[in-house]
């Protein structure tokens, strides 16, 4: 199992039309976002996501939220969701960094304050000069097929002590994204020691219909190094394909080498790499000594095991109100101060 994407060709298969197209053209000099002069095509149904992403396995585990609005243009699609907990919209992007940066310079300015967002790693490197991505990086891995049987998968039973759980994970995964009691969680599996403790779990979350998905994957430090972390998962994965998933998801740290490993053991799919953090997009209407960035929110992304915290709850955004076109923002420099900030 290689641990970076693919060729253009082994990447394409999981990508639409669109998104094909843009490989091509990335690799012979790039392209920057929608095709020059055709708008975005508007989306309003999660159907039509699916079917501009080429159904990828990203977008069908995203849209357990409800989709409120999207757009797709030279190879990337954007759409919005709404999450079903925090009730805050939630932006996600796929296709290549340079064509998702280019289609958020086009609809940025249609989109409504108070955002968390997932795209594409690299694509704060093509948005638009008045236009900043930060936040965590991190992997979204998935199973299309059930993993090989591994050694002491007989040993994974369903997890009905919640202390157990709790006191596993402030040991093994502080941030681990669920937590028992959490409502996303649908059941925990572990394996126990002889004496009855809590050395290994995984986490139920799937939510959305065929797309099982794994969360706060956790092995005691004591016992890592024997095969716990692959057992409990595979046998996870394993009794989801058994109910009806065609596909099993999880999401890790970018640097989470000992989870690679783990993942990469059982035929984990590696070829989305995201980022999750804060947009924000500058006014064009006051000099940049005093421009502000309009905070769009950012939290972490589906979870996984562990995946990255959640950054922040909504923040105020302020943004001027006089209305300004693409080419004038686009002028904007680089580096904008902080509100107050600059010389």
């Amino acid at each position: 199992m290689q641990a970076v994407p693919g060729g253009r060709a082994e990447r394409g298969a999981h990508l639409s039309r669109d998104h094909q197209t843009t490989l091509l053209a990335e690799e012979q000099g790039g392209i920057a976002g929608s095709v020059r002069g055709v708008p975005p095509t508007p989306l309003t149904t999660a159907a039509e996501v699916l079917v501009a992403t080429g159904h990828d396995p990203f977008a069908r585990l995203s849209l357990r939220r409800p989709v409120l609005r999207g757009w797709a243009g030279g190879g990337a699609t954007v759409w919005v969701g709404t999450d079903a907990q925090a009730h805050l919209p939630y932006l996600s992007g796929l296709g290549v960094p340079a064509a998702v940066g280019g289609l958020l310079g086009e609809v940025v300015a249609e989109l409504p304050h108070g955002h968390r967002v997932t795209l594409p790693r690299g694509t704060r490197a093509h948005l638009p000069a008045w236009v900043s991505l930060d936040g965590t990086d991190w992997d979204l891995r998935w199973l299309p097929s059930p993993p090989a049987r591994q050694p002491g998968e007989d040993r994974v039973v369903q997890v009905d002590d919640p202390e157990q759980v709790r006191e596993l994970l402030a040991r093994a995964s502080p941030t681990a994204s669920a937590q028992p009691g959490d409502p996303q969680a649908r059941r925990w599996a572990g394996i126990s020691s002889p004496a009855g403790e809590l050395l290994a779990c995984a986490a139920d979350t799937s939510a959305t219909p065929g797309v099982g998905h794994l969360s706060s994957i956790a092995v005691d430090p004591s016992a890592r190094g024997h095969g716990l972390g692959r057992a409990v998962t595979a046998a996870l994965a394993r009794r989801l394909f058994d109910e009806g998933a065609d596909l099993v998801t999880l999401g890790m740290y970018a640097g989470n080498a000992a989870g690679r490993a783990v993942y990469d053991a059982l035929g984990f799919r590696d070829e989305h790499r995201f980022t999750s953090g804060q947009l924000s997009a500058g006014s064009t209407s006051t000099p940049a000594s005093l421009r502000c960035a309009a905070v769009i929110t950012v939290g972490a992304p589906v979870s996984g095991s562990p995946p990255p915290p959640v950054l922040g709850k909504a923040m105020t955004s302020r943004i001027e109100s006089a209305p300004v076109t693409i080419a004038a923002m686009r002028s904007i420099p680089k580096a904008m101060p902080p509100c107050g900030g600059g010389p």
